[in-house]
């Protein structure tokens, strides 16, 4: 087996500012710091949206930023969520003007969802967070 990825890999990691924290404990404690803001990562946002309503603003929010249009049968893929888990969550964003839905001109039939303003703004308070503790964790 060759360990030449592996190998690679090591020393990239070994490279990165990250594996330079010199107190032991210290990383230890941001590592569990950077876990708790991960499983978290909704406390950021209103009252009542949860992780998963969390990765499918994040699933907006890279596709947006990419430029793709995102429609209800496919922000579940993106998001990595079951379909019946994603609607009754999308009308909760929606009541929340977090998202909108919108018929897409060029197809009717379909449902473009976009991120509002103000689920924008949450997601910028809610990276702020989650990278804040990233980056002490590398400093």
């Amino acid at each position: 087996m060759d360990d030449a990825p592996h190998n690679l890999r090591a020393s990239r990691a070994a490279s990165s500012s990250a594996y330079f924290v010199e107190d032991r404990a210290m990383r230890s404690l941001l590592w569990l710091d950077m876990l708790r803001a991960y499983l978290n990562r909704a406390d950021a946002l209103p009252e009542g949206i949860d992780s998963q309503c969390f990765d499918l603003l994040i699933a907006l929010d890279i596709a947006q930023f990419e430029g793709r249009r995102l429609y209800t049968d496919d922000i579940a893929t993106a998001a990595r969520l079951p379909a019946a888990k994603t609607c009754p969550r999308l009308a909760l964003l929606e009541t929340a003007r977090l998202i909108a839905r919108q018929p897409d001109p060029d197809a009717p039939e379909r449902c473009l969802i976009t991120l509002t303003p103000d689920g924008l703004a949450q997601m910028k308070l809610a990276y702020r967070r989650f990278f804040g503790v990233l980056e002490a964790f590398s400093a």
